[in-house]
């Protein structure tokens, strides 16, 4: 569904619907690169882009929440999986099964189980990730602290709404 109604060709070119748009008046090929050559009011294809991506971000929003209720309802169906898994381990207790429409075996595999704590294992055992506190240098900057290799970089950020 589309809010917003623009121009057919920049609308084509802006959603992907083809990396190319021929303009059938004169033939010309347009790529996403060269919208400015879009014959088109300098208003008109700004406000075009703007809609657009309020509609592609508010359709990835809307897929982005569709992902996290089909994840609840895997890890739901992965859970009622397991619980069966766990009765018919109950049930067959290292028994083998087999039957045209389902087979049930074991094998032997090995983990280590760490039951001590981390740091009472031997260094050559543990591993460990460094990674700058970005929180703690931002704000030793901001109090005056040089520290060489770091620095605040000033950004800006347009929003769309």
């Amino acid at each position: 569904m589309k809010l917003y109604q623009i121009n057919e060709g920049l609308r084509a070119l802006l959603e992907g619907q083809t990396d190319r748009f021929i303009d059938e008046e004169n033939g010309e090929i347009f790529s996403l690169e060269n919208i400015e050559n879009l014959q088109l009011a300098r208003d008109e294809k700004i406000e075009g882009c703007a809609v657009v991506y309020k509609e592609m971000t508010a359709e990835a929003a809307a897929i982005a929440a569709e992902i996290k209720n089909l994840q609840k309802r895997k890890e739901a169906i992965e859970g009622r999986a397991e619980s069966l898994k766990g009765y018919l381990e109950r049930q067959l207790n290292g028994e083998k099964f087999k039957s045209p429409k389902a087979n049930i075996a074991y094998r032997r595999s090995s983990k280590v189980d760490v039951t001590c704590l981390t740091e009472d294992l031997p260094a050559q055992f543990v591993k460990v990730t460094l990674a700058p506190d970005k929180t703690a240098l931002k704000e030793a900057i901001k109090g005056g602290a040089k520290i060489d290799g770091v620095q605040i970089v000033e950004t800006v950020s347009m929003t769309i709404k």
